[in-house]
This record gives C-alpha cells, structure tokens and sequence, in this order.
C-alpha cells in the first residue's frame, strides 16, 4: 500500500530536496485539486544564453522548466510529473493564495524544528509572506504576511489549554514546535521497558495525569516489540523503526519480542542506541543543510481494486533511496 501521511523524517527529506530544486524558480499558479489538495506550477529558467552577440535566444529556447509540486494538507507534498485533473475555478481560499504569491520568487522551504509543519517563503521585504503547511492531526494550510500575521487559512485551529490560536488577523505561533534533542543509552532503556524516554517517564512520576495527557497512554504497559517501543517513546512509524532496527542488527528487526534474553540484552541495546542516534544525527543534518537527502517518489497507475477499467494514480515515498 502506497504512503498515505508523511512522518517528521519524510518532511526533513522532501524539504532538503525542493530546497536543492524549487528555491529561486517562481510561482506560475496554484490550482484547486480538491477541498485539500493544491497544485503549485513553478517556472524555472533554463538558463540559455545567445550562441554569440548578435544572434538573441529563440523564445523556444529559453522556455523555462516547468515544475509541478502537490501539497495535501495534513498528509504530504513533494514534486510530481503528473499533471492531475485541476478544477475550472479557484476556490475562495485558492484565489487569496493567488493575490498573494502569484508571479513571486520562492525565496526559502523550512521545517519548523523537528515537528510536521513547513514554511514556504515568497518574496522579499515588504511584500513578503508564507505559506505554512501542517501535517499533523486534520492539517492544515495557512497564508500570512511577513511579520506571520495570519491573512487566510483552510481552518481556524484554538486550544485555550495550550494557549494555541490559529486564527485570522492572529500572529501564527511559531514557539510552539519543538527543538532536536538527542537521546542517550538510557532512553533507550526505558523505551524498552516502559515506552517512554526519561523525559516523559520523569514527567509520569512526577504529575501522572499530565503524562497521561502527554503520552495518550503510552506508559500503561511495557511494549511488546521493539516497533511498539520505537513507536512509542519516539514517535517513529513502522518503517524507522524497522530502519533502527535493521540498522542495529536485531533478528527480525523492528518485529523482535520484548525483553530481550539476557544473554544479548547490553548489546543490543547498545546497537539500538547507536541506530537511534544516527538517525537523529541524519535528522538534524538534513534540516539544518549539513546532510544531502535523496528522497525517492514514486508515482504509480494501476487499475482499481474494484474490477473497474478505471486506473487508479498514487504517489508513494520513501526518504532514504
């Protein structure tokens, strides 16, 4: 089954990839693919220059390239050679992007933090604004100015308890998303053991109900896989966590049962330390610049599970080639 939402890794990969291969090209148009789902027309420059100084460029010659990005708001995003099916005309949301960052430079692509949330920026100085894509629980999309005043938004977003307010006319709160942080042998110790990191487990000794909330349970029984304990006490998805742990050398990878025999307990854990940690390490480079992703996306057609004639298009996604 193809990818439905991407992880935080996806995203730090995606973002390392458009920012080698969209920063600097311009804005052509935003389609309406759906309620959820736009289409971003890039142009880039070909870079063709004239044969000598007194013959100029054909218009053929210096067509710029064009390229075509999807964003799904609350699942992914990532360049396509496909050109899906567009709507006759823009919705209300779409025509605002539209009036706003049509016709202008694409300036930076960021990920905020280690979280699921990325900043597109447009333009410069005063006219400059940003397109803030969420990835995380119903998503969402949201355009604001320079100085990240919201000017429009799919949805409006509040929790009072978390002082949050995604609303229109409001500053977008950007010191909500989290730091990198990086994890030592014994949080691996006790993601086995409890699901948790120290950090939460602390949390939990100390305010039980607030660790509750924070972890929606995660620390009510020992995990029975090493999939489950990745799962839980660092928010891996199935697949990195089989990575860490075929990285690690563990029989079965991510499948392995919990405890581990005493016989092999130290090493393993020790393997499992140095694979979280490298995939940390590759986490934080791939955001900050310092390490070169390749992300792999696959779009596919194959004919619809129903027996229809019709053909059924998904894109799938990996970060690591």
């Amino acid at each position: 089954m193809p990818k439905s939402k991407f992880t935080t890794f996806d995203i730090a990969a995606e973002v390392a990839a458009l920012r080698r291969s969209v920063l600097g090209c311009w804005l052509a148009n935003v389609y309406d693919l759906d309620s959820r789902t736009y289409a971003f027309k890039f142009n880039k420059p070909s870079g063709a220059v004239a044969r000598d100084a007194d013959t100029p460029v054909a218009a053929s010659d210096a067509e710029s390239e064009k390229i075509h990005i999807i964003i799904e708001s609350g699942n992914r995003f990532h360049r396509t050679k496909y050109e899906r099916a567009k709507n006759d005309a823009p919705s209300k949301f779409n025509a605002k992007l539209r009036m706003h960052v049509r016709t202008k430079r694409l300036n930076d692509v960021r990920q905020f933090g280690r979280d699921r949330a990325v900043d597109f920026t447009f333009g410069g100085g005063d006219t400059e604004c940003h397109i803030i894509v969420e990835f995380y629980g119903q998503g969402n999309i949201i355009l604001t100015d320079k100085n990240y005043t919201v000017l429009t938004l799919l949805r409006t977003h509040r929790d009072d308890a978390k002082g949050v307010k995604i609303l229109g006319n409001h500053t977008y709160p950007l010191d909500r998303f989290r730091a990198f942080k990086q994890y030592e042998r014994e949080d691996v110790v006790c993601a086995l053991a409890s699901g948790l990191t120290v950090d939460a487990a602390t949390a939990a000794d100390g305010d039980a109900d607030a660790a509750d909330e924070k972890t929606e349970g995660a620390g009510t029984r020992s995990p029975g896989t090493i999939r489950e304990a990745l799962a839980r006490a660092f928010g891996y998805a199935p697949p990195f966590a089989e990575h860490v742990a075929l990285t690690a050398g563990i029989p079965n990878g991510a499948s392995a049962s919990l405890p581990f025999d005493d016989a092999v307990r130290d090493a393993y854990i020790d393997a499992l330390t140095t694979a979280v940690q490298g995939l940390e390490s590759w986490f934080e480079g791939v955001t900050t610049g310092a390490v070169v992703a390749t992300p792999v996306v696959t779009t596919k057609m194959d004919s619809k599970a129903d027996g229809s004639e019709a053909i059924e298009i998904f894109d799938d996604f990996s970060p690591f080639p």
